[in-house]
């Protein structure tokens, strides 16, 4: 979302308060649990506060800021989000638009990922999936087309925080199953003297 906010308003950037979604978001299967459709869906109705505003107005630890508290906060809504299915619909978004948002298997080879073309370990799957930034693509002359992906996991991961993932892997649904979000900013009204 930061990535493509920043890129659609001219190097602006925001950062949303990750803690507004913890603490607000209160639906079934919300952000708690990890769906990132539903974490859009709350985003697309409520739209995120900016993190210092957040910060600053916090009172009880754990529960949700009314509408009127968050009145005077800087904020981002966002226009919609939508789901690309191949390839070439994930390339040509990225190409457009800037990063979406895909799923790796955590086979364990990829937690522990350092460099080159990452190919998928079958035998070490691990529990759940790893929401990734996928930022680009490539060509490597032996190992193939790869995706260029960011983790969550910061600059001492993989190369200086990314990863090459090899397309075509039978089974994986990098290939398949991206995200992209289409943000708009509220600007806060100054108020007239």
């Amino acid at each position: 979302f930061r990535s493509r906010y920043c890129a659609s308003h001219m190097g602006q950037d925001f950062v949303p308060s990750t803690q507004h979604l913890l603490n607000c978001d209160k639906t079934k299967h919300g952000v708690r649990s990890g769906f990132l459709n539903k974490v859009l869906s709350f985003v697309k109705e409520h739209g995120f506060i900016a993190n210092k505003c957040w910060a600053a107005l916090k009172k009880d630890e754990g529960k949700c800021l009314t509408a009127k508290d968050l009145m005077n906060c800087d904020s981002v809504a966002m226009f919609d989000h939508c789901y690309l299915n191949t390839q070439s619909t994930i390339k040509k978004e990225i190409f457009m638009n800037g990063p979406v948002i895909s799923v790796v298997e955590p086979f364990r080879n990829f937690l522990i990922y350092e460099k080159g073309v990452y190919n998928f370990d079958k035998d070490r799957k691990m529990e759940g999936n790893v929401f990734v930034k996928v930022v680009g693509w490539g060509k490597d002359a032996k190992k193939g087309d790869y995706w260029v992906v960011e983790s969550t996991w910061g600059k001492n991961w993989g190369e200086n925080g990314l990863a090459k993932v090899k397309m075509n892997v039978k089974g994986s649904s990098i290939d398949n199953i991206a995200l992209a979000v289409h943000p708009k900013r509220h600007e806060v009204k100054e108020e007239s003297e």
